[in-house]
Order: structure tokens, then C-alpha cells, then sequence
């Protein structure tokens, strides 16, 4: 399922539940800015709909600005900028564990640079 809808705080919110009705293995949100931090309105939106933020930033280029929530088990991801790239992207590293049914945690994101160098 595809929903789209403008990056304000009311409509992201909105979009979310209606897609977490259906119960989702997961939920990707292609935003077309880059989070600033996790308050900011897709961030919102997601403590809005009852999500957990589990991180906000991973040592992974590109997808550093990734923002990885959970609504129980349904893990939520936005990384700006790394849906497209040809080059492996922190999307192509954690899809994979996301859509198995593991919960990836904060700890295991921050592992996935290599000595503070963005891969």
C-alpha cells in the first residue's frame, strides 16, 4: 500500500494510522526533507500515531539522517536520500532484519559504522 501526503505534522500523523490499520510489516516514509531532529514533523507524527523513537542518526552514508520508530511491533524508517542511490544505503542494511520481524535497536544502528567513519 502507497499513501502520500504533504510533511505537516496532522497529515503524516493521519497517513500513518490509516496504514498501520492494515497492519504492515513495516513502514517506509520517503520524505523529501531531511530531519533536523527527531521533533521535527515526521518525527512528530510518529510520537503522535504512538510510535517509539528507537533512533535518530546512523553512521551510514547514504542514510545518516535516519529516524527508526516502532508502533509495537512495526518498525517505522525514514532515511532522507536513501531510497534511490545505486551505492548501498542504511535502507538496503536494515530492510532486510526490519521485514524478517527482527527489532533492530538504537545499539545495533550505531554499529553499523566502522570506527566513526560514514560507510
Amino acid at each position: 500500500m502507497t499513501l502520500s501526503s504533504v510533511e505537516e505534522e496532522g497529515a503524516v500523523t493521519d497517513s500513518l494510522e490509516h496504514l498501520l490499520r492494515a497492519k504492515p510489516t513495516a513502514v517506509l516514509i520517503a520524505s523529501t526533507t531531511a530531519p533536523a531532529r527527531p521533533d521535527d514533523a515526521i518525527g512528530r507524527a510518529l510520537v503522535r500515531a504512538g510510535c517509539e523513537i528507537e533512533c535518530f542518526l546512523a553512521s551510514v552514508e547514504p542514510g545518516s539522517l535516519l529516524l527508526l520508530g516502532y508502533k509495537d511491533p512495526v518498525p517505522i524508517m525514514c532515511a532522507p536520500g536513501s531510497f534511490r542511490p545505486a551505492r548501498r544505503s542504511v535502507v538496503d542494511l536494515l530492510l532486510p532484519p526490519l521485514l524478517a520481524g527482527y527489532r533492530v535497536s538504537a545499539w545495533e544502528v550505531g554499529g553499523l559504522g566502522h570506527g566513526g567513519l560514514l560507510v
